[in-house]
């Protein structure tokens, strides 16, 4: 396809690439993967995220973003063990960096769109039409189910702790017991027994990783500030046909 671009002298360099998304529901771990080899490989490289649903709405939804550099030297580390130090600084909010997009048509385009809309002046009024809840409802519905994987990472960590804990405790007890042994033995003129096969014999637990509680953390910021939007828009509407109904 590029190829076929090329010999049309049409732009060709991939800087990025396309994804459309529901209500904002576009940060997952794939997409995390595919952003962070594409500016690995092109540092200008962007994704665009195309809301169609929210787009219908009267705004157009479109946004560019990347991962910030920050991001980017914690994912190839891999270090979103939750006891990594290396997470010190990086919240959800700095996961992503957006970088703002200027529309250019073509007076075509332009013309195109000046005839549209005198084709639709009678609909000019529709704008102050009280908005419906569908829309809050679904991000409503969204954002719970965000919050609740939010708590299952949330339980797994808890489930982390415990088990390290009781780790932590039997090692300390099979320790104390191997020196309470080799004192035993270094008072009867013995060779007192390595501890390597006890530390060898109990492996820590493995840290879960805090990259989808960034994740899920970013999805209920994302969700929340689209509630707000909207509550904003129906209570001004409101407001005004108050002031107009007296």
């Amino acid at each position: 396809m590029l190829r076929l671009l090329r010999a049309i002298n049409v732009d060709y360099l991939l800087v990025g690439f396309y994804q459309s998304t529901y209500l904002g529901s576009f940060l997952n771990t794939t997409l995390i993967e595919t952003m962070f080899d594409y500016q690995r490989e092109i540092e200008e490289a962007v994704v665009l995220i195309y809301d169609p649903l929210r787009t219908t709405q009267g705004s157009i939804s479109l946004k560019a973003y990347r991962l910030t550099q920050a991001f980017m030297d914690l994912f190839k580390d891999q270090g979103f063990s939750a006891d990594s130090p290396k997470l010190n600084g990086l919240t959800h909010e700095t996961i992503l960096e957006e970088v703002p997009i200027q529309i250019y048509n073509t007076h075509l385009a332009n013309a195109l769109l000046l005839e549209w809309e005198s084709t639709h002046a009678d609909d000019m009024f529709e704008r102050a039409d009280m908005p419906t809840t569908t829309l809050l409802e679904k991000n409503l519905d969204l954002l719970i189910d965000a919050i609740d994987d939010l708590n299952a990472e949330q339980n797994k960590f808890s489930a982390y702790q415990r088990t390290l804990s009781r780790y932590q405790q039997s090692l300390s007890m099979q320790l104390q017991k191997r020196r309470q042994e080799n004192e035993a033995r270094i008072a009867a003129g013995e060779q007192p027994v390595s501890e390597a096969d006890i530390l060898s014999a109990n492996r820590a637990p493995v840290p879960p990783s805090h990259l989808d509680t960034l994740l899920y953390t970013n999805q209920i910021g994302q969700y929340c500030k689209q509630v707000n939007q909207f509550a904003s828009a129906a209570f001004s509407k409101l407001y005004v046909a108050e002031r107009l109904q007296k």
